[in-house]
């Protein structure tokens, strides 16, 4: 799945892509709307809605299921630190070989996918829009 922003000059910005197990919409926590849009790449998807309130109490009861959500927040905040740290040292160009790494990576551990062959499904307007360039 896609995640995209609307910049400033009314260009769709990619924010992100996720894959199965990925929290999805963890930005808009405490926002009276969703901070992006989502697009469905493949066409077999699924979500499963977790309503806040609800969960952050069952989150009291359950220690197992706060240690699993936070662990997954953790993790999308240390993936999003390392892919803005990554946008700021490098080009666009070279920007691409550490995006397709990460996306082996998470493709290997969510679906049990090979992590040397995997297909993106993203045009190559996404891929230069994630990276902050023009296609």
């Amino acid at each position: 799945m896609k995640t995209c922003e609307l910049a400033e000059d009314g260009r769709e910005q990619v924010t992100g892509f996720r894959m199965a197990g990925e929290l999805l919409g963890v930005e808009s926590i405490g926002l009276p709307t969703y901070a992006c849009d989502v697009d469905c790449a493949g066409k077999h998807s699924e979500i499963w809605e977790l309503p806040y309130p609800p969960v952050l109490m069952a989150c009291l009861r359950i220690p197992e299921l706060q240690r699993s959500l936070t662990d997954a927040m953790a993790q999308e905040i240390r993936r999003n630190r390392s892919w803005m740290l990554a946008l700021g040292t490098l080009t666009a160009r070279n920007s691409a070989s550490p995006h397709s790494c990460s996306m082996s990576r998470r493709a290997t551990r969510a679906m049990g996918f090979s992590g040397k062959h995997f297909i993106l499904r993203m045009s190559r307007a996404d891929m230069a829009s994630y990276h902050g360039a023009e296609a």
